[in-house]
Formats: C-alpha cells, structure tokens, sequence
C-alpha cells in the first residue's frame, strides 16, 4: 500500500511568508502608482497655474506705461482680459473677473541694478529687500513691475479660500489607508510671476537733458506743447533744468569730442541701447557742434556731405542764418526766436519759449509775393519748414546733395535729474516712464564755444507709433 505524506510544515510556512509580501509588493505598488497619478494631475495643475500666472502678469505688465490709471488698468488687465481653465481642479475657472488674485506693485526689482530708478514713494518688500513695492494706487506714474500670485489661502469675491481653485482631490494616495496609512484628502498649489513693462529707443543722438519742469506737476509732458522753443544750455558744474549732456561713447575706440562729433552727425550709427543712458560730464565743442551743423550744408574737422548729407531744407529759424535778415528791433532782439527767449541776456530764467515768434515779419522776408499757406499765423517752425519743402519754397538750398528731411529731427532723453541724484558726475540712469524720448526739431545752427547754445523746438514724445521706439513686455520670475 502506497501511503500518501503532506508538504512538509516549512514549505507551508514559505508559502504564507510569499502570499504576505505579496501584499505588501502591491500595495507599496499601489501606492506609487496612487502617488505618481496624483502627483502628475497635481503637476498638471501647478502648469496650468503657472501659465495663467504668467500670462495675466505680462497683460498687466503691458499697461504700465506710466499714465493716469495705469494701476486699475493693469488689474483689469491681469483678471478680466484672460480666461484660464483647469483640468483636475473642482473649481475650474484660475482667472477671471470674479477671481480673486494676489497683485503686487513694483517700482523697482534689481536693487544696484535698478538704481536710481525714482522709488522715494515706495517701501521695501519684506522677503526681498532689493525689490521696492508701491504702496499706493495713486502712484500709477512709478509702477514698471506687477507680480501676479494663485495662492489657495487667498479668499475670493464670495468669501471662500481659493483651495477648491488651486488644489486636487486625491483620489488614489487615500487608497493607503486599507493598510493603515494616514494621507490627505486635497493637495492645494501656489503659482507667481513677476513681469514688467520697459522701452527703448534707437538711433537717438547721444544727448540728454534735464527736465526742464521737474519739480512742476506733470513735468515737461503735461507743461509743454508742440511748437514751443526750447533753450539748450551746456551742463556745467552742476546740473540746472534744461542742462544738456552728451552720453557716454564708450563703445566707440578713442572716445572723446571726435566720436561724439560723428554721433551727432548721425545718429543712425548708434543702433539700439537698452533702457539706460551714461551721462558723461562735458560741454558743446566745435567739433560737436559741427556734428550738429553738417544737417545745414556747414562741414568741418574731415566730415563731409557725401557721409553727412545735410538737410534738404537748411533754413535757420533764428538768429545764425546766412540769408540777410531785416534789423533787429529798438530792443535788440533777435527776430523769429519765441517772444521770452529772444533776450539771450536772460537765458537763466527765459530758457522756454512760449510759441509766439514773428511768423509776418519771416513770411515777408522769404516768401514776399508767394500766397501764404491756410493757417501761417498759428504755424510752428517745424510746419514752416514742411510747408517750404512740400511747395518747393525753400530760402536757402543747400549745395550738396541732401538727405532726408528728417535731419533736423533730434530724439533727446529727458531725465528728471534731482530725483535720479544725478548732478554733474558720470552716471548711469535708467530711463523710465515718465521720463522719456522728446522729439526735437533743430531751429537753427549751433554756434561753437563759448556761446553753447543749442535751440530747438518742441514736437512731441516719442511713443510707440515711432519707428525707433519699441517696448518690451518680459517675465523676469
């Protein structure tokens, strides 16, 4: 008879021992695979915040331009102009104009390298002090950065936090607690984004000058207008509104009165700069001021019209014209110059024109017998000019060949020195809203040292309809 035997007691002993790590094997499978799907909708989520953030951070970067408002605008901007949805979340709207977002103001965010930016009106972030945070919506002027956060502590328009906004409900990790193990429920995410709004400008001469109405509400953009005379003076030992300077050469070997002469004759050789100028100490040479005078058919120290074609129309509008002019008046002053700059005796408290210049007795002295155009008797130089090139009138051609009628056309920096502590020493000043580019038309010939007069008249700002101007929208975090 063949007697049947069991498995030995060890083999079912093995057994067990297999059966339970198997559990154990797929539940520490379980788990990864629970983790990495939660974590994965979680990493989708955090994405899409990421770019809701970051999109709504460059739409309000965008209208930061320095203007009344520009603060609400950017808001809206950041919240109602952008529509984000999410996949995983239970609420599924990340922006919108009834979500409730994190925004953050910024004059400045570089420290050293944002220095002298104007930020007297703001305080210091408390996580970072080299960022400096505008305290108020009426400050719209200093604001050049907005940070934009998705934060689930924060409380939307009814009350409630924003957790069911950014967070997941996990649905798998909780799987772990068949085997004892405690997890959460919901994973909640964070997201921010720092843009900011900055320009710049090509092929502007290399000059600056200093406001001429800082300390006046508004400045020079709301206290000047189209047609006004402008009087240049030469930055001496200390800055004065209305000072000019020339900007540093640098990148050109040699530097010196020799580059600044070629710049200035012209300006398209600059190419673009970033949104910062480095003031250099120095007043008007001959040799600087020929640069300027080549645009009226004048050439000296080796420039030449074939490189520096001088304007095609090269009339002065002032006192420096080679074409005879009647007497001046019993009261010595120089005809067709604005009525309060025409005493060149008072150029310390006269160095803003106020419009007026004598257009009849001008008209009379180059264009007697010729109709006059609609309107001559409100027109500005720069509208004279246009008219004598368009009507084929010009007083005085030059004897070159000429270029283009935008030669007499100056793009100069306008900083507002007291608040950048800029007073005579080489420096480095950003440009920033409203500080600007004005756009200048050259009135007459500049005469060299020691009279560094150069006069201009006022056109307009820069902005973006002008070819060289370009803005730049860029996330910096």
């Amino acid at each position: 008879m063949i007697k049947c035997q069991g498995r030995p007691q060890g083999q079912k002993k093995q057994r067990g021992f297999v059966v339970v790590m198997l559990v154990l094997v797929i539940a520490i499978l379980l788990g990864v695979a629970a983790l990495a799907l939660d974590l994965g909708r979680l990493y989708v989520l955090k994405s899409e915040m990421q770019n809701a953030a970051d999109a709504a951070a460059l739409a309000g970067a965008a209208e930061l331009n320095a203007k009344s408002d520009a603060i609400e605008r950017a808001e809206l901007a950041a919240k109602g102009l952008l529509a984000h949805n999410s996949h995983f979340a239970k609420v599924k709207e990340l922006l919108g104009s009834n979500v409730e977002i994190d925004i953050t103001f910024y004059c400045s965010i570089g420290g050293s390298q944002d220095a002298g930016a104007i930020c007297d009106v703001g305080v210091a972030d408390p996580d970072d002090s080299n960022k400096i945070i505008i305290p108020s919506e009426d400050d719209d002027v200093y604001v050049h950065y907005i940070r934009v956060t998705l934060n689930p502590e924060s409380v939307d328009d009814e009350g409630e936090d924003n957790k069911e906004r950014y967070g997941i409900d996990l649905y798998f990790l909780p799987v772990l607690s068949v085997i004892g193990i405690d997890t959460s429920k919901q994973a909640v995410t964070t997201a921010t984004a720092l843009a900011g709004r900055h320009f710049y400008f090509c092929n502007y001469p290399p000059v600056m000058m200093c406001d001429p109405f800082e300390g006046v509400a508004g400045g020079m953009r709301e206290n000047i207008e189209a047609g006004q005379q402008i009087l240049l003076k030469a930055q001496s030992s200390a800055w004065a509104p209305g000072d000019f300077a020339f900007l540093d050469l640098d990148r050109f070997p040699g530097g010196g009165a020799g580059d600044a002469m070629h710049a200035l004759a012209d300006e398209g050789s600059l190419g673009c700069t970033p949104p910062l100028v480095l003031a250099e100490p120095g007043g008007m040479t001959n040799k600087t001021a020929a640069g300027i005078n080549t645009r009226f058919d004048e050439y000296g120290f080796g420039l030449t019209p074939a490189k520096y074609p001088p304007a095609p129309n090269v009339t002065s509008y002032g006192g420096y014209d080679d074409v005879p002019q009647s007497a001046p008046g019993e009261d010595g002053k120089i005809q067709w110059r604005d009525e309060n700059l025409q005493d060149l005796d008072a150029v310390s408290t006269n160095r803003i024109g106020n419009g007026e210049w004598d257009r009849d007795d001008y008209f009379t002295t180059y264009h007697s017998g010729v109709i006059r155009p609609a309107g001559w008797a409100s027109m500005s130089r720069k509208q004279v000019y246009n008219w004598e090139l368009s009507s084929d009138n010009v007083p005085v051609s030059p004897d070159h060949t000429p270029g283009s009628a935008d030669r007499r056309v100056f793009f100069v920096a306008v900083l507002s020195c007291n608040a950048l502590n800029v007073h005579g020493a080489s420096a480095t000043i950003p440009i920033r809203e409203p500080d600007g580019f004005a756009e200048l038309f050259i009135t007459e010939r500049v005469a060299g040292p020691p009279d560094t007069n150069v006069l201009v008249e006022f056109m307009d700002w820069a902005s973006e309809e002008d070819a060289n101007y370009h803005v730049t929208v860029q996330l910096y975090e």
